[in-house]
Formats: structure tokens, C-alpha cells, sequence
């Protein structure tokens, strides 16, 4: 935390194991002076909990600079889960951050993340919100390609009236309310869920 940032990696400069299993890293990218990986779950793991490990390696090689390993960090469940993103999309989401990205763009860079990473049959909403929830939410979708397409379309939108732009002030209760609504509404008989704040 008190480090410098080192920018320019890849995704192709780290590797993941859960459970000890290689996890290969099939995307990722620089967010928010952050690295955020998608990594493929391994096949053949019981329903249970795993460590998850993840090497940063000298590029173009397997020798490993660093390591971090995490407990209990990773679920294997056959359950699927409704997932809903809530996004802030206030005015002072519009406001720079180094180098020169918006802070709206890092959340929706992560929201995008987050959808590639749903499962088939999983439930997928998105609850754009400032002062009030707008545009109207990507209502609650059993996912799917084409769903996941939709979404990944509906968050980088950035048209007015009707897209994701910084304006407003900003309620989270007003985002929270609705993302509780979409979950009690879902179509799904899904019996988990998950609601990830992006602010």
C-alpha cells in the first residue's frame, strides 16, 4: 500500500493455482492502480472452500518475483448465484484519477470484469444510480453469451440521456433499494446472491 505502482504488466506476467491446481489467467487488466485477473476455475474440485495463489513471474519466463497466497479464498459450489452490480454515477464519479482515467470508467471497467466472470445460469442486474436510480436498471437475466454481451453493452454506454454518465448527486440507498428489488423480483430460482457496490 505504501509502494510505488508498477504499471505495464499483463495478465501473461502472472499465474494462478487454487487448491493448489494450476488456474490458468485468461484476461485482466490495470484498474484503478490495481491489477485485476479473470482466472479459470480448475476442473475437479469437490464443492468446498480453497486457497487461492497467485505469482507475479519475470516476463516471458516461469521465474517467480512474487507471491501471495489467500485462505479459504475461493468457493466451489454447484448453487448459481443472482448477481447485481450497483453503480455510482454521480458527478464526482466524473472527477480524474491518475493517470488519467475517471473514476467512473474504473468502476465500469470492474463491472465489466465482473460480468465475464458469471456463470452460465447464474442472474446478472445492473443498477445505475446518482440522486435517483437512472437510467432504468439492466433488469435481472438468467446469464448467458448473448446476456453477458447486453450487459458489457449497457454499462459502457456512456450517452445522455439514457446511458451511464457522471451527473447528480448521489443516494446509495436509493441504488441499494433497487438492487434488493431486483434480487426479490429475479426469475431465477437461484438460492444464493451476491451485490457488489462499485463507488
Amino acid at each position: 500500500p505504501t509502494g510505488p505502482v508498477v504499471g505495464g504488466l499483463t495478465a501473461n506476467d502472472f499465474s494462478a493455482r487454487v487448491g493448489g491446481v494450476l488456474a490458468p489467467v485468461t484476461a485482466g487488466g490495470f484498474v484503478q492502480e490495481q491489477y485485476w485477473l479473470v482466472v479459470q476455475a480448475p476442473a475437479g474440485l469437490l464443492d468446498d472452500l480453497y486457497e487461492l495463489e497467485v505469482s507475479l513471474e519475470e516476463s516471458g519466463t516461469s521465474t517467480v518475483l512474487a507471491t501471495d497466497t489467500e485462505f479459504s479464498a475461493v468457493q466451489y459450489t454447484s448453487d448459481k448465484v443472482d448477481h447485481v452490480l450497483v453503480i455510482d454515477r454521480s458527478g464526482s464519479m466524473g472527477e480524474p484519477i491518475e493517470p488519467t482515467n475517471a473514476k467512473l470508467q474504473a468502476a465500469k471497467d470492474a463491472a465489466t470484469f465482473y460480468v465475464d466472470v458469471t456463470r452460465t445460469g447464474d442472474g446478472l442486474a445492473v443498477v445505475p444510480y446518482h440522486h435517483d436510480v437512472a437510467p432504468s436498471p439492466f433488469a435481472m437475466v438468467p446469464v448467458n453469451a448473448t446476456e453477458r454481451t447486453n450487459a458489457r453493452n449497457y454499462i459502457n454506454d456512456w450517452s445522455e440521456p439514457n446511458g451511464i454518465y457522471p451527473a447528480g448527486a448521489t443516494s446509495i440507498g436509493d441504488g441499494l433499494y433497487e438492487a434488493r428489488n431486483q434480487r426479490v423480483s429475479s426469475p431465477t430460482t437461484n438460492p444464493l446472491c451476491s451485490f457488489v457496490l462499485l463507488s
